[in-house]
């Protein structure tokens, strides 16, 4: 591994993120460890377009700060913050899960050269051991292609094989020295590959839930402003414009939903339940009924 450049502007700048998610991250892990199981939303969105969806929102949504807290003295202005972090929490989550789960380029190429190389040597010592020149014998040992595993063990053998004949057999096939040194490196690689792998399985669960709670939380809490700034500006009807679906571009955009009758019940409201339909509110604000949004369709509308 190439060690750090700290003397690189870029590089400075991603190790400062890197601090920062990490470090937010773990300021909000009580939070996160707090919400149930059965709480959990399914990541049905991607989630990197959750995060960058909540930061560009967020400068428009502070402009409107004093204006929500004028008209809804009860709200918790500090959700403004917590949204903040709750996008860098989760973009850190998303990191760590993608590290800890996400396929390795690397060891998909081994796999993808194993499989050639494989082949080409099976079809060479058949041939050898017709004309008796490798022992035949040996390649019933040859567990077959399918599983990891296998293909490493195979690879193995067949170098054993060919490399124990070399001086019987050099000339005499298309097998070359440096193929088979590629297998038995292949091999190895293959093999100690999927042993980590399987002790990282934990590592992997892990990353996986915290990303889970990390992603309801922040949808959650950009929902709770959502929901506030949806009755603060439901006359003008640009919630949208303000603070966009996270969904936006996996469903179409409905309606706002109905405000709630009463702007206090919005700071006390369970996040879980979404905002009352009432058709006075709508009449005060200058407006026909409008029909509430369809279950999911929205982050602050539950199925």
């Amino acid at each position: 591994m190439e060690p750090t450049n700290t003397n690189n502007p870029a590089t400075q700048d991603e190790v400062s993120n890197e601090l920062l998610g990490r470090e937010t991250l773990t300021r909000l892990m009580p939070q996160l460890l707090a919400l149930r199981s059965d709480e959990l939303q399914q990541i049905t969105a991607d989630v990197r377009s959750v995060v960058a969806t909540i930061l560009g929102a967020l400068p428009k949504i502070r402009t409107y700060r004093e204006a929500i807290q004028k008209t809804i003295p009860d709200f918790d202005i500090g959700a403004i913050e917590v949204l903040e972090n709750a996008a860098v929490a989760l973009h850190q989550a998303d990191n760590d899960y993608l590290a800890a789960a996400g396929p390795s380029d690397e060891f998909d190429e081994w796999i993808e050269e194993a499989e050639h190389l494989r082949e080409l040597l099976i079809a060479d010592s058949n041939s050898l051991a017709l004309r008796g020149l490798v022992n035949g014998s040996q390649l019933d040992e040859l567990r077959g292609a399918n599983g990891h595993k296998n293909l490493a063990t195979d690879l193995g053998v067949l170098a054993t094989v060919l490399r124990s004949s070399w001086d019987r057999i050099q000339g005499k096939t298309a097998v070359q020295a440096e193929e088979l040194a590629r297998a038995e490196k292949l091999s190895l690689h293959i093999v100690r590959n999927v042993g980590l792998r399987a002790q990282s399985a934990p590592v992997v669960a892990e990353a996986t839930e915290v990303r889970a709670r990390s992603y309801t939380f922040a949808l959650r809490s950009y929902d709770k402003l959502r929901r506030a700034l949806s009755y603060l500006r439901w006359a003008e009807g640009d919630l949208e414009k303000i603070a966009p679906s996270v969904f936006a571009n996996r469903v179409s955009r409905r309606k706002q939903p109905e405000p709630a009758t009463d702007p206090t019940a919005l700071a006390g409201a369970s996040l879980s339940e979404p905002s009352s339909t009432s058709s006075a509110a709508a009449g005060a604000a200058g407006t026909a009924p409008k029909a509430t949004a369809a279950p999911g369709s929205e982050p602050f509308v539950d199925e």
